[in-house]
């Protein structure tokens, strides 16, 4: 039962215990980010923490990081889960990443926690479906357009990539 935001369980299934962290998804709203522009942020433009999303005909451009982030949050604040299906269409990211290293950063940023360190692993698929369609990676220098881990399955359709280190890394996948 559900009741003045706590939820009761009277049994839990075999092999839950401890540390778990559950997910309502009664609560878990859907976005649509669609026709905006983010400009010369000192972080990033969007934080994706909800079952379902849509960022549509954006511009994002002289960012100090990534620009979107799929990340649930199960190490600090507890607020969100998994993404199912995130659609991110018809963008252009120009000068994006321009304060990172080389490293397991992209343009968009695809991970288990968005603290890389917390839960979970490499090769955990937690994230359900990523398509990222008709959308332009430029002068991204440091980083490739995406980079994914804990995913199940990225669609990569009709992008175009100038400027960037490739277009993705996909951890855990060939």
């Amino acid at each position: 039962s559900y009741k003045d935001g706590y939820m009761t369980v009277d049994a839990l299934p075999d092999g839950i215990g401890d540390g778990w962290t559950f997910q309502n998804l009664a609560y878990c709203p859907v976005t649509r980010i669609r026709r905006c522009t983010v400009s010369r942020a000192r972080a990033r433009a969007f934080l994706i923490q909800t079952a379902e999303a849509l960022i549509e005909d954006c511009t994002v451009e002289n960012l100090r990081l990534s620009a979107v982030i799929v990340s649930p949050d199960f190490d600090e604040w507890y607020e969100a889960g998994f993404s199912d299906h995130v659609i991110i269409r018809g963008n252009t990211f120009r000068d994006c990443c321009l304060n990172v290293g080389s490293g397991e950063v992209g343009v968009i940023l695809i991970s288990g926690c968005h603290d890389r360190h917390a839960f979970p692993a490499d090769g955990i698929e937690s994230h359900k479906l990523v398509s990222v369609t008709d959308n332009y990676f430029l002068n991204c220098r440091k980083t490739c357009a995406v980079f994914a881990r804990s995913l199940e399955k990225l669609e990569w359709n009709d992008n175009v990539v100038t400027g960037c280190r490739g277009e993705y890394t996909w951890v855990g996948h060939d």
